[in-house]
């Protein structure tokens, strides 16, 4: 445990920070619009908010 984290979070950490380096660097390597991203984004946590 570091800080009172258990393995398990500390292992859902490891996956976070792996896809967010993964996925920034596929965005970045692709040239893709900052603000379309966003737009999407939004639309993305728009759907998912309607869902619950």
């Amino acid at each position: 445990m570091i800080q009172g984290a258990t393995d398990e979070e500390l292992n859902e950490l490891a996956v976070i920070v792996g896809m967010t380096s993964f996925w920034s660097n596929v965005l970045h390597v692709q040239n893709y619009d900052y603000n379309k991203f966003v737009q999407e984004l939004k639309q993305m946590g728009e759907h998912v908010s309607k869902k619950g």
